[in-house]
């Protein structure tokens, strides 16, 4: 299940059902990764059976993307609610491009050589910056999907790597087993580093 918490009362609001249904089978799935509209009251949720579902809070109801899908578990998605789009990140290395209207793929992003562990959307400037297992940092054009920017930001073994990015000033965190860093999109340039005491992030 989802659910939505009163962070004064510190109460579950409403619950969202997780279970999949169809015509030959049901099964009980876990979100791995949830994006929020709360201006419009919906969600969107990666599942790790490779799907996602677009939830209306008012009613509680869902709609599953349709074909085709990420092969594995989703771990990562963000999300312009504004222009209906939604990119997502998995365990098959890829990253897809999904119209929320008609819930189709519309782009797949392919270069990772491990798993998708974060992602963030810029659709002004037609970019998207992706972390992975593999220990790379992937700067991507929306407009026909070419890779514009590698950067070997950790070691490969390393595991997952989580990202955040200040679009503004074309900056970016990543962190991860061997520490985080800090680096200028524009310039693909590492401008700071951890210092020898810091610590492992997850």
């Amino acid at each position: 299940t989802l659910k939505i918490w009163d962070l004064d009362t510190t109460l579950c609001t409403q619950t969202l059902s997780c279970i999949w249904t169809c015509s030959r089978w049901r099964d009980v799935l876990t979100a791995l990764c949830v994006k929020m509209d709360w201006a419009s009251q919906r969600a969107l949720s990666g599942m790790d059976n490779g799907h996602l579902k677009l939830f209306d809070l008012s009613n509680g109801d869902d709609k599953a993307f349709v074909k085709p899908l990420h092969r594995q578990e989703v771990h990562c998605l963000d999300v312009d609610w504004v222009h209906e789009l939604a990119i997502a990140g998995s365990d098959s290395t890829t990253l897809m491009l999904w119209e929320l209207q008609s819930r189709k793929c519309i782009m797949v992003f392919e270069g990772h050589a491990s798993s998708v562990s974060g992602v963030c959307l810029d659709f002004q400037a037609s970019r998207v910056l992706s972390a992975s297992h593999d220990g790379t940092l992937k700067l991507w054009c929306l407009e026909d999907g070419s890779c514009t920017l590698t950067l070997n930001a950790h070691a490969k073994d390393c595991g997952s790597v989580c990202l955040a990015v200040d679009w503004s000033s074309s900056d970016a965190i990543s962190g991860a087993r061997d520490g985080w860093r800090v680096w200028d999109l524009s310039e693909g340039t590492c401008i700071r580093e951890p210092d020898a005491e810091d610590g492992v992030v997850t």
